[in-house]
């Protein structure tokens, strides 16, 4: 059955077999032709830009392009020949035309053969199709310029940036950076141009430890980044703790030690009036304000600066000192020599205390004080300023010498003591001695005498 069928196609296709195939010719024409006349061919331009092929080899010299931006941005406008339908295709896949500059033709190039551009040439690509052809017209521009450089390295040290703001009363202690140097790499006249390498932490409300990792970027010393330079490695760990920070008070220093006999404290300064703390909230609280002690040793200058480290203040607390705040309060003593003044006191003025009952006491004598102090408190200083005081609470009667305390205006001292003498008498026996002795004194009968005298008379009547 089936080699009837062969037999029978093999004598239909062999019968006037010319003339099937001129046929077949003639349509295959007509088919062209008709073809051209429905489907013209056109020229349509093509704008794409430059890329590189084989740039490793490139760096592998140890070369950079210099303006490899500018000839990335460069178009090539190519024009292809085609029909619509093909143009219409290949319009929809124009990402595939490509202009490429290929670059290892630079392997065999030295360092010292970077001082010009070079003019390469441009190659464009068209991509191929099964079903249409396409022919390059012609494209432009048909070669670029390129700059080549050396390749260098550099380490650089990198800076923490913050931005924004903590959270109110908290403090960021100095950053981590892991690493803390990172290698720079690029044309020589880039690397040149970099004057720093930073990152930026945004601290905006954060209260508590920061942790992240960061891209390092160059910058020029303008603050202009720096694009073609390479960083490695290309991030890097940044961490710093959140404390709570306060500020303590410092309060006037008391003075030791060893003054000069002659010599008085006239003035103290101290500097700074605060010092910022920071660390826990509860440790802080507890650390109250700092009171500094400094020592003289007998020094006699006029003025004398002393220093006290705050450190040895906080030590027992959990807190350290803000950087950039001081650890030390500068303390500044004025010293002044003393002078002395006498000044006489009238008895009449000395105030009396502790007189007992029934008792008098008059004070004997005037008095001259001998006190010493500041040249500008003593030449101010009058009796109204001075109040002296005895006390005879514990004086027997008669004649008693008693040791006068005086109360002075500040910056004044009595340089001795001072004593004076005071009689403590009876005061009924002031008033006997002062009544009239030329009187008889009236004289009482006992009472029993009287009521004798009173039974007899009595009797008698």
């Amino acid at each position: 059955m089936l080699k009837k069928i062969s037999d029978r196609l093999i004598r239909l296709i062999s019968k006037n077999f010319g003339w099937k195939l001129f046929s077949v010719v003639c349509a295959t024409i007509l088919w062209f032709v008709v073809m051209n006349i429905i489907n013209p061919t056109e020229i349509q331009t093509y704008s794409v830009n430059i890329t590189f092929a084989n740039e490793d080899k490139l760096t592998e010299k140890g070369f950079v392009i210099m303006n490899k931006e500018e000839i990335q941005n460069t178009k090539i406008d190519i024009k292809v020949k085609s029909t619509r339908a093909a143009l219409d295709e290949l319009s929809k896949n124009k990402n595939e035309i490509t202009a490429t500059v290929d670059l290892k033709q630079f392997a065999m190039l030295y360092a010292d053969d970077t001082d010009e551009a070079f003019k390469v040439v441009v190659t464009p690509n068209i991509p191929t199709s099964y079903v249409y052809t396409y022919e390059l017209v012609s494209y432009t521009p048909g070669e670029v310029s390129i700059k080549l450089d050396n390749i260098v390295e550099d380490q650089k040290e990198v800076s923490v940036e913050s931005e924004g703001t903590l959270s109110s009363g908290y403090l960021a202690e100095s950053p981590d950076v892991i690493p803390s140097v990172v290698t720079i790499k690029g044309a020589s006249s880039e690397i040149q141009k970099v004057d720093s390498v930073k990152v930026f932490v945004d601290v905006n409300d954060v209260s508590q430890k920061f942790s992240k990792q960061l891209t390092p970027v160059a910058y020029d010393k303008d603050g202009n980044e720096l694009t073609s330079i390479i960083i490695e490695p290309d991030t890097i760990q940044v961490s710093f703790g959140i404390y709570k920070y306060s500020e303590i008070s410092v309060e006037k220093p008391t003075i030791e030690g060893n003054i000069p006999d002659g010599y008085e404290v006239s003035n103290i300064e101290w500097s700074p009036k605060t010092i910022e703390v920071v660390g826990d909230e509860k440790e802080i609280s507890k650390i109250g304000t700092i009171k500094p002690v400094v020592k003289l040793n007998g020094e006699t200058d006029e003025e004398i600066t002393k220093k006290y480290d705050v450190n040895a203040h906080i030590a027992k607390n959990k807190v350290s000192i803000k950087s950039g705040t001081e650890k030390e309060v500068t303390v500044k003593i004025t010293l002044e020599k003393e002078e002395e003044r006498e000044i006489s006191i009238n008895k009449d003025s000395i105030k009396v205390e502790g007189i007992a009952t029934g008792k008098t006491a008059n004070v004997l004598n005037d008095i001259t004080v001998k006190l010493k102090g500041k040249k500008e408190s003593l030449e101010k200083l009058n009796t109204n300023d001075i109040v002296a005081k005895i006390n005879v609470s514990n004086f027997s009667d008669g004649e008693n010498s008693a040791d006068v305390s005086f109360e002075l205006p500040e910056g004044v001292s009595v340089d001795d003591n001072v004593t004076v003498k005071v009689e403590v008498a009876n005061q009924n026996g002031n008033q006997n001695n002062n009544s009239n002795t030329n009187e008889e004194p009236q004289t009482e009968l006992p009472v029993e005498t009287t009521w004798i005298w009173i039974v007899f008379m009595a009797i008698l009547l």
